[in-house]
């Protein structure tokens, strides 16, 4: 099947950069970051040069598309049959990252989906999802890593998970049966789950993606497995990217 890569207007203008490409921070005023900084003052991370790891559209396996993002993502190899998916991770906060990370969990289907019994598994923490945890249709849930706090719809807090390796790491959706559902590494190919990501269509052997600069989210943004498919942007923690 054809695939395409659309880049098109949201509400306001959207930013899509190249993923995984080397981002030159500019004195970047980050929203949910640094909520002391002027946003008007401070210009986005621009791209600094070609990202030698962006493969011809047509080489993109597809994964369903995010409530109004700026990329088409078709139906296809891999992914047509999945529904729950990591959809950001907010590594590197401004300031101590203790408490402060966040990965996001979204919702493709048509329906509420059970979470219960899925694992978030990487850098060498975890945590389980208890019965009965939905994500609404279209909706995102949040996990507050190594922070307390009281659960709601959109939100778990996780106190007993530990920090993120910022630098180099890897984030797995696991499955109750034990099978990966989304997959993403960073900084440092070959993490402990990797060959099992690539065996199951949810990753590519040997891709990684460069870490998102200090105050940035890396976000999924493509229509496949690859390292290309996640970005450096502003956070949208709890909403589309």
């Amino acid at each position: 099947m054809s695939r395409m890569l659309i880049v098109c207007l949201c509400v306001g203008w959207c930013f899509v950069f190249g993923a995984c490409a080397d981002f030159a921070r500019s004195n970047a005023c980050l929203a949910n970051a640094d909520p002391s900084c002027d946003e008007s003052n401070s210009p986005l991370p621009n791209l600094n040069g070609p990202n030698p790891n962006f493969p011809d559209c047509d080489a993109l396996a597809d994964k369903p598309q995010g409530p109004d993002s700026c990329v088409l993502r078709t139906s296809g190899a891999g992914r047509s049959d999945a529904e729950i998916f990591l959809n950001e991770l907010f590594l590197d906060p401004y300031g101590e990252n203790d408490g402060a990370q966040k990965i996001e969990v979204w919702n493709g289907a048509s329906g509420d989906f059970d979470v219960g019994g899925y694992t978030l598994r990487g850098c060498g923490t975890e945590l389980s999802f208890a019965d009965g945890t939905v994500v609404a249709a279209g909706g995102f849930l949040v996990v507050h890593v190594g922070l307390s706090g009281a659960n709601d719809a959109g939100n778990i807090f996780a106190p007993a998970m530990n920090t993120l390796d910022a630098i180099s790491g890897e984030m797995a959706l696991v499955a109750p049966d034990g099978v990966i559902g989304d997959y993403v590494q960073w900084g440092e190919a070959g993490q402990s789950l990797e060959g099992y990501a690539a065996a199951e269509g949810q990753w590519v052997a040997g891709e990684v993606c460069v870490k998102p600069v200090e105050g940035t989210s890396l976000s999924y943004v493509g229509s496949g497995s690859h390292a290309t498919d996640y970005t450096a942007r502003y956070p949208t923690i709890g909403s589309p990217n």
